[in-house]
């Protein structure tokens, strides 16, 4: 017996509200899985391990997705292993999520200044002190960038390519 309009229709929505149902379930278990990673990740990183934290964190964004906590905390651990251009990498992929992630643009600043990116770090301190005027750690490292930029430290990038419009 052929099936009648009213009766395919209410079969696909049957169908597609278990579909959505289906896609929820996995991806508030996917949610779980990252945070739970993040959590071993975190632990780590408190412990000295940083090596360890940056396998965590980095299998949480291939399991979880490139969220800005997950790439801001991998930047942190990349920092601590002095691995400043993966850290700077971290910092700039949290940007592109969250522009205004302050932490990330402070660690990518502390990257850049690590690499001796002067400029581009001082453009990063300064894009935090317009979001957050008070944040005293900004001003402290932006004097002291300043200062080694007046100064004629810091290079330049030969292509004429400037970081410091990035993110």
């Amino acid at each position: 017996m052929p099936e009648t309009p009213d009766r395919d229709s209410a079969t696909v929505r049957a169908a597609l509200k278990k579909w959505k149902q289906k896609r929820a379930a996995n991806s508030a278990q996917k949610r779980k899985e990252g945070e739970d990673l993040k959590d071993m990740g975190n632990g780590l990183f408190k412990k000295g391990d940083y090596e360890g934290a940056v396998i965590l964190y980095s299998q949480v964004i291939e399991r979880a997705g490139p969220k800005p906590v997950y790439l801001s905390n991998l930047s942190a651990a990349y920092m601590k292993l002095a691995d400043y251009e993966s850290a700077e990498w971290g910092a700039t992929g949290a940007l592109l999520y969250d522009p205004k992630l302050i932490k990330a643009r402070y660690r990518r600043a502390l990257a850049r200044k690590k690499m001796n990116l002067l400029k581009a770090a001082m453009s990063d301190l300064k894009t935090i002190l317009v979001h957050d005027s008070g944040c005293i750690e900004a001003q402290k490292l932006l004097d002291i960038v300043q200062n080694d930029w007046e100064a004629g430290d810091g290079i330049e990038l030969e292509d004429g390519y400037s970081t410091d419009d990035q993110a």
